[in-house]
């Protein structure tokens, strides 16, 4: 109990014995002191994580879901688009390039739906040929409204399509557009990166049954 306080910076837990405080006011006490705790402490180290650098501390706050995270519906196909993008949003997500940095053992970064370049989140979202049959059509849908939102706010921002992509919430300058954002620009940058993860689950799949049964018939000769 002493090390809670301690850390949270609260009264000596002693003190307490002597102090007159409702259940309601040490509740509230005692929550608000968590809050600015972790708030401080994430917005002091998400510097640190470079795969954090789309989701902006201004969003962020204690005991509030991130928009990102948020169900806009109780559409069940909504929902389990969730778990995809916030691997993508928080750099978890695994590509080549993932797999190459963190294995021991010796992995090519080359894309293997495409075969042109080193599979970096930028080349899965905006790049890989091998995707740009999902891409295209809901990319274009995606800036075409984000454009329409941003000249009805009469804003002249540049538009970084990662950006737009992985955190579209990054635009919003009011809680007004952060509302259209999540009716009209989160669900279909949810569906692009989720089309983008079938299609390349889908490809490799396929690419490692044609490899599995080369072994076999290997094995037979």
């Amino acid at each position: 109990m002493k090390k809670i306080c301690i850390k949270y910076n609260l009264e000596n837990p002693l003190s307490l014995l002597y102090i007159e405080m409702s259940k309601g006011k040490w509740k509230k006490l005692t929550t608000t002191a968590v809050h600015k705790y972790w708030t401080t402490r994430i917005n002091e180290e998400i510097m640190y994580y470079s795969s954090l650098k789309y989701i902006p501390t201004s969003l962020f706050k204690v005991g509030k879901i991130h928009p990102l995270a948020l169900a806009n519906s109780a559409n069940q196909r909504d929902i389990n688009r969730i778990p995809i993008r916030i691997k993508i949003a928080t750099g978890t997500y695994i590509l080549q390039t993932n797999r190459a940095a963190y294995n021991q053992n010796n992995v090519d970064p080359t894309c293997k739906l495409c075969d042109q370049a080193e599979e970096s989140l930028s080349h899965f979202l905006l790049c890989c040929r091998a995707l740009d049959q999902i891409r295209t059509p809901i990319l274009k849908n995606i800036i075409c409204k984000s454009s329409e939102l941003l000249a009805l706010q009469h804003s002249n921002i540049q538009l970084d399509i990662m950006q737009l992509i992985i955190n579209p919430f990054h635009y919003a300058g009011s809680v007004e557009s952060e509302n259209d954002i999540s009716c009209r620009i989160e669900p279909l940058c949810r569906q692009l990166i989720y089309n983008l993860h079938n299609k390349r689950y889908e490809i490799l799949s396929k690419m490692d049954l044609i490899s599995s049964r080369r072994k076999m018939n290997f094995k037979v000769s």
